[in-house]
């Protein structure tokens, strides 16, 4: 699976474009995600060769509105984010892996690795919460939580 590497647009955006720019030169494949502290950061962080940028208060309020509805959800999403063995990431399904073609539940992902799918990614179609009936295929992106040690697992299923 690729690494996403963090920047941070702050007070010197500039540092931060040169570094997106050295990143994507030593690997092309690496994913760069910014955080722009300034709305007139995003576009120049946009050409800089971040994949993606968030800005910053975008953020924030998403967590203050999650604490404002429902505090027992933004909670969990608080031990997640700050746990450190657990990890929410995505995996590539290769075209020779033994489960493409298999439903979500002949799987044995979670049996197997102890990771758990969440959602999938199938082209630019985005499948949050995937029912035990959707078939993986070739190329799909798998969006998991786990121990950092159950994704490693995964990883290797996947593979096989």
């Amino acid at each position: 699976s690729s690494r996403r590497r963090h920047t941070r647009c702050g007070r010197d955006w500039s540092s931060d474009v040169c570094s997106s720019d050295l990143a994507k030169g030593i690997n092309s494949d690496l994913e760069i995600m910014s955080i722009a502290d300034r709305r007139e950061n995003i576009g120049k962080l946009y050409r800089a060769g971040a994949d993606y940028v968030v800005p910053e208060t975008v953020i924030g309020g998403k967590y203050i509105v999650k604490y404002a509805l429902d505090p027992y959800i933004a909670e969990f999403l608080d031990k997640i984010t700050l746990a450190q063995d657990i990890e929410i990431t995505h995996i590539k399904v290769p075209s020779d892996s033994n489960l493409v073609g298999r439903k979500l539940k002949n799987s044995k992902i979670r049996e197997k690795t102890g990771s758990t799918v969440i959602g999938i990614r199938k082209g630019e179609k985005f499948i949050p919460n995937p029912g035990s009936e959707k078939v993986i295929k070739a190329n799909d992106k798998l969006i998991v939580i786990g121990k950092i040690k159950n994704i490693h697992k995964l990883n290797k299923y996947v593979k096989m």
